[in-house]
């Protein structure tokens, strides 16, 4: 029996009897559609989704085929809470570019580990802390191998990595600088995509010294990273001792970034002010935009999930926007969250309170997902938004299907495209459909049907092709 078969009765193996909530029942609608022979696929809740959504966790979704029959399905989200660093952290390695029959720059001739891509062979060797990337005569000559002092090349030994932030290691000897950097990500170091671009700085601000070596990315997976000064700011080729790049803190979230911004609106006293996001978002970054250089300030920051609760402190941080000596402008860093759940940003400082306007704030979230089995036919749509405060979360847990569920596994399931949001005119009493059997027959039933799936596509990625790794004594 092949997979796809196996996937099949699965499939069939679902009660057509378990009971859930009528797409008449909610709110909003979104006509989803699956891509043809896909047997799960998977879609991202726009923020639209996400603001209709009024219950905790997103429970108030549920997804129907085109004959009204509800179909499992789970949601992806990042986990929240947790550290905010440690196990996500990778060091790159520094690389060295040479083509075919030029001389080893430096490095020992033994090597210890080996990684062949097309054209290109990448060599550590023992005792050195450097790699080596040798280029084949057809591939070197589309590569610039560039001297420039003030760019520097990183790699990832083994597989590439998605990435949510960047830190640079520079030298604590260095003690007053300001440089823009551009952060390039590549697979082939041919191809060159921006990954990040900021500003990094070690300097007085105000009566104290601040620093900010951490620049945020756009997820993305890359072997290879290039960074690149830019502008009048310098940074001495040996301050540089090395890159960190975090992964997003969620393992199983999708690791792409999506910014929103919110007014800041005045609150209830002077040097006050709150930001609605018009739904609960799941935060890893907050970040405010100060009107005008030449501004530092102390900034107490409280968040709540709901108007009608309290707020919670959050942080207490300096933010500045100045004027570097060497004509850099340079900015606080982003407040880094562990994915919090938030609705209202609360901000107070009582050295802005004659501000009026100008005050932006920035967040940033994982994009929350549904993942959905194509049982029946389509079109396929999203419900969203149930009004009642007693809700039955019709969601399947994603490890109830899969403890190995990855954000590589993620990448094997087929994309399918939702339409925006329509208003349901006709909105019938929702009622909650429990019974003793619905939780059993949902979580086997679905736990049949994606359990199958993925060894769809552990089969898939069984026939990639990846590169090959030798590993000396």
């Amino acid at each position: 029996m092949t997979a796809r078969t196996a996937f099949a009765f699965a499939l069939l193996a679902l009660s057509t009897t378990a009971q859930s909530y009528t797409l008449s029942q909610f709110n909003q609608h979104a006509s989803v559609q699956a891509p043809a022979g896909a047997a799960v696929a998977r879609f991202a809740l726009n923020e639209a989704a996400m603001r209709a959504s009024q219950h905790a966790q997103y429970a108030d979704i549920g997804m129907f085929n085109g004959a009204g029959d509800a179909v499992p399905f789970s949601i992806i989200q990042a986990e929240t809470g947790g550290a905010l660093g440690g196990k996500n952290q990778l060091a790159l390695i520094p690389i060295t570019l040479q083509r075919e029959g030029a001389k080893k720059n430096n490095l020992r001739d033994t090597v210890m580990a080996e990684i062949k891509l097309d054209g290109i062979t990448i060599e550590r060797v023992r005792g050195e802390a450097a790699l080596q990337a040798t280029f084949s005569a057809q591939v070197g000559k589309n590569i610039v191998i560039d001297n420039n002092p003030r760019v520097w090349h990183y790699a990832v030994l083994g597989e590439p990595e998605p990435v949510a932030y960047v830190t640079l290691d520079v030298a604590e000897s260095v003690k007053d600088f300001a440089v823009a950097l551009r952060i390039e990500g590549s697979d082939d170091l041919t191809k060159w995509a921006l990954m990040a671009e900021g500003t990094i700085h070690r300097a007085q601000v105000g009566s104290s010294a601040r620093q900010s070596l951490r620049l945020s990315a756009d997820g993305q997976r890359s072997r290879f990273v290039r960074v690149s000064a830019l502008g009048e700011g310098a940074l001495p080729r040996a301050a540089l001792q090395g890159v960190l790049v975090e992964h997003p803190l969620s393992a199983i979230a999708s690791p792409e970034t999506v910014a929103i911004n919110a007014p800041l609106r005045a609150g209830g006293s002077a040097g006050e002010w709150v930001a609605d996001f018009g739904g609960r978002f799941p935060l890893f970054g907050l970040n405010v935009a100060l009107p005008q250089s030449g501004l530092v300030a102390n900034m107490q920051w409280s968040t709540r999930v709901a108007a009608t609760e309290p707020w919670k402190p959050l942080a207490n941080e300096l933010i500045y926007r100045t004027l570097h000596p060497n004509k850099v402008e340079i900015r606080s860093p982003e407040l880094a969250l562990a994915n919090l759940a938030v609705r209202e940003v609360r901000v107070q400082s009582d050295e802005l309170a004659a501000a009026r306007a100008g005050l932006t704030l920035t967040a940033r979230y994982h994009p929350i997902e549904v993942l959905f089995a194509v049982r029946g036919a389509g079109p396929f749509t999203l419900g969203v938004g149930l009004a009642t405060s007693e809700i039955v979360p019709q969601a399947l847990p994603l490890s109830s299907f899969s403890t190995t569920w990855s954000q590589q596994s993620r990448t094997q399931i087929a994309l399918a495209s939702a339409e925006p949001l329509r208003a349901n005119a006709n909105v019938t009493a929702a009622t909650a459909p429990f019974t003793w059997r619905t939780p059993a027959i949902w979580a086997g039933g679905g736990l049949a049907a994606l359990l199958t799936a993925l060894a769809l596509v552990r089969g898939l990625r069984s026939r990639t092709t990846k590169p090959t790794t030798r590993v000396g004594r």
